[in-house]
């Protein structure tokens, strides 16, 4: 990683965000593992994140630019962390998340057309029901755990790409 010039860190963050995205969608069409509201949320910084490190890759030779899509890429990650701390704390009870997938769907005094209708459209796997992954943990956990380690890695890249730029 000492040699690791921005294109690299580009192809990087690239790569690892499409593993991700990846991975998220096997589960979901391959495994059955359908997610709840959050879960779709958590996707997102990995899809802006992904953009990033194309562009990343694109404009590694503009070094200020380069400098700044990596602290753009460093921002992107730790709000990933953070969503999916919040989910997983949601998941094992730590908080509570009242949206449409873990509230009611419906106004008091609703139609019988009006639940069904509400019924129809709810998501199907609800935002606080913890469903384990792997050695009893969740995706949002893992996910937490992932996004912090790129968020560490952005943060590194960032310093080291900027001591290197210092140097000459």
């Amino acid at each position: 990683m000492t040699n690791f010039t921005f294109r690299h860190w580009g192809f990087f963050f690239a790569a690892a965000s499409a593993a991700i995205l990846a991975a998220v969608y096997v589960s979901q069409y391959g495994f059955g593992m359908h997610p709840c509201h959050l879960c779709l949320l958590e996707r997102i910084p990995y899809f802006v994140a992904l953009l990033l490190a194309l562009f990343l890759v694109t404009f590694h030779g503009n070094r200020k630019l380069a400098r700044w899509l990596i602290i753009l890429l460093a921002v992107t990650f730790a709000a990933s962390t953070a969503l999916a701390v919040f989910h997983t704390g949601v998941e094992y009870k730590w908080w509570t998340y009242n949206s449409g997938c873990s509230g009611t769907m419906f106004k008091k005094g609703a139609s019988a057309e009006e639940i069904l209708a509400a019924l129809k459209a709810a998501p199907t796997v609800r935002c606080d029901d913890r469903v384990d992954f792997l050695f009893g943990y969740t995706m949002a956990f893992y996910n937490a755990l992932t996004s912090g380690g790129l968020t560490l890695l952005a943060v590194y890249a960032a310093i080291r790409t900027s001591r290197s730029a210092l140097r000459g």
